[in-house]
């Protein structure tokens, strides 16, 4: 009889996860946090994460693969203090931004794409310029704009790599890595870029306190006003970065690379 059946509870099909790695480089973060995001809707995908000097700049995330069908946007941000610390490669010590506790959940760094399962994403001045400039466009941070943003700026500086893939983290005292041939060459290639960008940007605001993060948001301001390296922003820098400055650069990652 019906009444006389018991049911008996179905096995529910376990989720399909996966690992996603996030690597920021103003230098290695000591102190921060990392966010993943739906980068169209700003869905939290995992629990946001606090960098600390024993994390080894870089942050790792679960994930349910599912989540992975549209691009994620991965933001550096202060920790709930408004505090952000990380090893300067142009000053080559522990530089500090410091924003208001009410701006604590405001990116410092992003980066977007549409990732595969086990990814390792670099967050840089580089993606940060195409964050910007993505935004910017028809429908936002959607998959077509962010592929879009990403190759401009590669293309634009003539880099032989994806600016999405995660550098060498460099702390102090950690330059040696950019000369390990045990380490990922292209890998290096980015910290070494990077690195050479945050002295530069020593070099011509010989003042700043943080030369790296200057230069970040001055290549960020500069590629979103018009999609080109040409000195031309919509901000007031800290650093200063102008037409000399950038055409000099442009010559220089050329011949690098």
């Amino acid at each position: 009889k019906d009444e006389d059946r018991v049911a008996i509870p179905s096995k529910a099909t376990p989720v399909a996860t996966t690992t996603i790695t996030v690597t920021p480089s103003l230098g290695k973060i000591l102190n921060g946090r990392i966010a993943l995001k739906n980068a169209k809707t700003g869905a939290v995908l995992a629990p946001t994460q606090v960098l600390t000097p024993a994390k080894n700049g870089t942050a790792t995330f679960t994930v349910p693969v599912s989540k992975l069908a549209e691009p994620i946007l991965a933001e550096v941000l202060p920790t709930t203090a408004g505090i952000l610390e990380y090893a300067d490669e142009a000053l080559e010590k522990v530089a500090k931004i410091t924003v208001p506790v009410a701006d604590a959940n405001k990116p410092v760094l992003r980066a977007a794409a549409s990732v595969t399962p086990n990814a390792n994403i670099g967050v840089t001045a580089l993606t940060e310029s195409a964050v910007q400039q993505a935004e910017k466009a028809v429908g936002g941070l959607i998959a077509q704009n962010i592929n879009q943003a990403n190759a401009a700026v590669k293309n634009a500086l003539n880099l032989n790599f994806n600016i999405t893939q995660a550098p060498i983290v460099i702390g102090v005292g950690e330059f040696d890595k950019l000369v390990n041939a045990a380490l990922d060459t292209q890998r290096r290639a980015y910290a070494a870029y990077l690195a050479t960008l945050a002295k530069e940007a020593q070099r011509v605001s010989s003042t700043s306190a943080t030369p790296a993060y200057d230069m970040a948001r001055a290549f960020a301001n500069d590629f979103a006003h018009d999609g080109s390296f040409n000195a031309v922003g919509s901000q007031t820098l800290a650093v200063n970065y102008n037409l000399s400055f950038i055409n000099a650069w442009l010559n220089w990652v050329q011949n690098f690379y």
